[in-house]
């Protein structure tokens, strides 16, 4: 089982700045700062994914396994990795943006592979649409694309280059119901 829990502590940063760093590549790995303010962006979904680590014993504390980090964005835009309050800002994104761009979703190596990342992100597709979003835009990367269309994400196009995100980035959306 795990939990969905908001990020409100220096300790869940530095668990998330972990968890990140072991994941990414280091051309794709922001600021800490720049991921702060993707949960400070107001009607943000971001949270700490806690899960038992090993044997799922009632007694055994839950650890820090991932994160996903997401946002209000319009559907035809990607913001730029490491993008900063103010350029944040400048893409117009409206107050009552119906269509949220999942920035980061990471699971810590110990536990990819054993169907959490499944559950975790239909978990989150459910709670998205309780939130009252219409559609979820990202940008896959790492040779992610066939785990995103898995859940129904289809690729699309966006008149932004997104050569931050890599070479093999590739920029998908889904229309939640």
């Amino acid at each position: 089982m795990f939990k969905f829990l908001p990020i409100t502590r220096p300790e869940q940063w530095e668990a998330i700045e972990e968890i990140q760093g072991a994941s990414y590549l280091p051309s794709l790995q922001e600021d800490i700062s720049a991921l702060q303010f993707k949960n400070d962006i107001e009607n943000s979904v971001c949270r700490l994914i806690q899960a038992p680590l090993g044997q799922a014993l009632s007694s055994e504390r839950d650890q820090a396994v991932g994160y996903i980090l997401a946002h209000p964005f319009p559907l035809d835009g990607v913001p730029d990795l490491n993008a900063s309050n103010r350029a944040m800002r400048s893409t117009g994104v409206k107050q009552n943006e119906q269509n949220i761009f999942l920035h980061d979703f990471c699971l810590s190596k110990k536990v990819q592979g054993k169907g959490l990342g499944k559950r975790v992100i239909m978990n989150f597709m459910r709670l998205l649409t309780q939130l009252g979003f219409s559609s979820v835009s990202l940008v896959a990367v790492q040779g992610s694309r066939n785990f995103w269309a898995s859940f129904g994400f289809e690729q699309g196009s966006v008149s932004k280059c997104m050569n931050s995100y890599g070479n093999d980035a590739v920029f998908m959306y889904k229309e939640l119901q």
